[in-house]
């Protein structure tokens, strides 16, 4: 028998087994055969930390527990320096802060001990110098200036009534200037000395 003739049905017997194998596995071997095609898909995925890397393997986001068993999502730039992070506080506040290029707090978005939701601007040496928030559980809005030294000197609002307001204060935080509109839409006008008594009004 020629090498050639050999080597062809050498060939041929393999390639015969494995088709064999192939049409008998699921008679000899059912419960495999069952156990790849009803395999579960995992609808949860449970872990302590997630991390997203970019194309270069440095980490840019992570989804993880802190320190006190509070959840956060932290977002960094391209050079691994936090520029936001997302998280619940111990009390179940949530909150969203973006950070500066020197990872300092500028901005917060979240809500106060009672639950009214507020942003706050805050300058490079974490004083807030700006803030909008609702200034009464019933709704009412305003927008309140701070000093350098995070004081607020100035507060423009409309109460619950729909009445519009503005009120300026000086250091110690007491009311100096107050202008308002009346339901009826009558401008008022009030000044005030520190002690807090009336200098001028109108009407």
């Amino acid at each position: 028998m020629k090498r050639a003739d050999w080597l062809t049905k050498v060939l041929l017997a393999v390639i015969g087994a494995g088709l064999w194998v192939l049409i008998l596995k699921p008679v000899l071997w059912p419960g495999a055969v069952r156990a790849q095609e009803s395999a579960p898909v995992a609808k949860v995925l449970r872990a302590e930390k997630f991390e997203l890397v970019d194309s270069q393997g440095n980490p840019r986001a992570a989804f993880t527990l802190r320190p006190d068993g509070t959840s956060a999502l932290w977002l960094w730039d391209k050079v691994g320096k936090t520029r936001a992070v997302l998280g619940v506080s111990s009390e179940g506040t949530p909150s969203l802060s973006l950070l500066d290029k020197d990872e300092k707090i500028r901005a917060t978005l979240g809500f106060t001990p009672d639950s009214r939701p507020g942003l706050a601007l805050l300058d490079e040496g974490g004083k807030t110098r700006a803030d909008l928030r609702l200034f009464s559980l019933d709704g009412a809005p305003g927008l309140g200036l701070h000093d350098k030294d995070g004081e607020i000197r100035a507060i423009l609002l409309v109460s619950p009534e729909g009445k519009p307001g503005l009120d300026l204060r000086d250091g110690e935080g007491e009311i100096r200037a107050l202008l308002a509109l009346l339901p009826d839409g009558t401008p008022v006008l009030g000044l005030r000395d520190k002690d807090g008594k009336v200098l001028w009004k109108a009407p």
